[in-house]
């Protein structure tokens, strides 16, 4: 089974057997891939190195030519602005008595740098990688934990809907389709 960085399969090992699953839809004749490396966890240049030097190839998915399309400067700054949200999640894991001001300038800072990653995609980028992107996936998923963090330290539950509405776009940026937006109300009776 071939790589690819948006795979149409999973495995799992069952005790000496694998067991391929796939994980959308496929077309008549559309091949089988699974990732060799875990793509949401290397950013394009690392992907290409890790391929490259251990398998000895060059990915061409539809997440690497978006990716690929990319000039450096424009994958750089979205590297710089991903290690600024890490340094967020670390803040977080390190978080004791904290005041929601401090917070909030976090949260505030957090925000910026959510909103500058997400503009280094562009709308091509979107198109050919069918709108995932995993970098902005991981830092908004840092994000909402904040949001969640601060929703509840400072009792807000606009904060607590604004975390659960950002793990949705997580998952959406992740390749998942999330059916139903909404995170209030009853649900519709099918």
């Amino acid at each position: 089974i071939n790589h690819s960085c948006l795979p149409s399969a999973h495995k799992d090992f069952l005790g000496h057997m694998i067991h391929v699953r796939a994980i959308r839809d496929l077309k008549e004749g559309e091949e089988v891939t699974m990732p060799y490396i875990f793509p949401d966890e290397n950013p394009f240049d690392e992907r290409q190195y890790r391929l490259s030097s251990s398998w000895k190839f060059k990915c061409t998915c539809a997440l690497c030519q978006a990716e690929g399309g990319d000039d450096d400067k424009t994958r750089e700054m979205r590297r710089d602005l991903s290690k600024k949200m890490l340094e967020v999640k670390n803040f977080l894991g390190t978080f004791q008595g904290m005041n929601k001001t401090h917070l909030r300038r976090v949260f505030s800072e957090a925000e910026k740098h959510c909103d500058g990653i997400r503009k280094t995609y562009g709308e091509s980028h979107s198109t050919l990688a069918g709108g995932v992107k995993f970098e902005l996936s991981e830092a908004l998923g840092i994000f909402a934990d904040l949001a969640e963090r601060l929703g509840v330290i400072a009792m807000e539950s606009s904060m607590k809907t604004l975390a659960l509405e950002l793990r949705m776009e997580c998952l959406n940026l992740s390749g998942i389709k999330v059916l139903d937006l909404t995170t209030s109300g009853a649900l519709p009776i099918k």
